[in-house]
């Protein structure tokens, strides 16, 4: 008779939760190979990093966006100039809301109109005396040149002359492409600016009438946590806003009337509308 098989003995593999700390404790020991100076840097690194990448891409967005965003900056800067008057229009004369803003917005622009007209004519009414002057002064310089006071060879003055006329014209023409479509680049240009400025009065006549309800529904937006204190800051921020801009106008006022009549005292052209 043959001898019975002798029992197999199978080798079984580690059980997983062992190879797996095996795994963890060689990824603490390589984590602790690495020095802390350098772990801490490489954690602010990316983190830096990653705020870079979000600041480009909302500078690139406002970019694009930017015939939106300008006019409500603008609107937001004019609300907080004119909503004391409308309030005062909506408390003490009891102005419905809508009214009231009308108002306000109506003045603000017959204001402004008033201030441009009043430039305008003034610049042209003294139009003619700048174009005198200028012409007296070209006058004693062409005068004072006719007396040769450089010892120049007159000739070749004006054979320079005539080969830089004759670039100016060569230019001209080779560029006139070039002018019109600048021209046209203007034109376009115009249209954007009373684009944005429809867009500025609409957001003001909003921020006037409804400014307090449009923020209080932006509030909502946030977490509950973080509405009180976004809140307060928004207070605080508007206040230092209003300050801010009163005092770069009483600043702008200081100093038109400085130099305007330091100008007009020098019969300078134009000092004075």
């Amino acid at each position: 008779m043959s001898a019975p098989p002798l029992p197999v003995q199978e080798t079984h593999a580690a059980p997983l939760h062992f190879r797996q700390g095996e795994s963890l404790r060689a990824e603490d020991d390589a984590s602790k190979a690495v020095p802390w100076i350098l772990r801490v840097s490489a954690a602010v690194s990316w983190r830096m990093i990653a705020v870079a990448i979000v600041a480009v891409g909302l500078a690139w967005g406002a970019m694009k966006i930017s015939f939106i965003i300008i006019p409500v900056a603008v609107a937001l800067l004019a609300a907080v100039l004119l909503n004391p008057f409308v309030a005062w229009l909506h408390r003490v004369l009891h102005l419905p809301k809508a009214a009231a803003a009308g108002v306000g917005l109506l003045l603000a622009l017959l204001f402004v109109a008033l201030i441009l007209s009043q430039a305008v004519v003034g610049i042209i009414q003294q139009v003619p005396r700048l174009l005198r002057s200028a012409t007296d002064g070209v006058e004693q310089m062409t005068t004072w040149l006719s007396t040769n006071p450089f010892g120049i060879d007159m000739t070749v003055a004006e054979r320079t002359l005539g080969t830089l006329q004759a670039e100016v014209t060569t230019w001209l023409q080779a560029n006139s492409s070039t002018l019109a479509s600048g021209a046209v680049s203007f034109t376009s240009s115009i249209f954007s600016i009373l684009a944005s400025t429809l867009i500025m009065l609409f957001c003001l006549f909003f921020f006037l009438k409804e400014g307090r309800q449009i923020w209080l529904w932006i509030v909502r937006l946030f977490p509950e946590p973080a509405r009180e204190p976004l809140h307060e800051s928004a207070i605080r921020g508007w206040v230092t806003l209003g300050g801010y801009v009163k005092t770069q106008i009483k600043v702008a006022a200081i100093d038109a009337v400085g130099i305007g009549l330091g100008a007009y005292f020098l019969g300078v052209p134009m000092a004075l509308p």
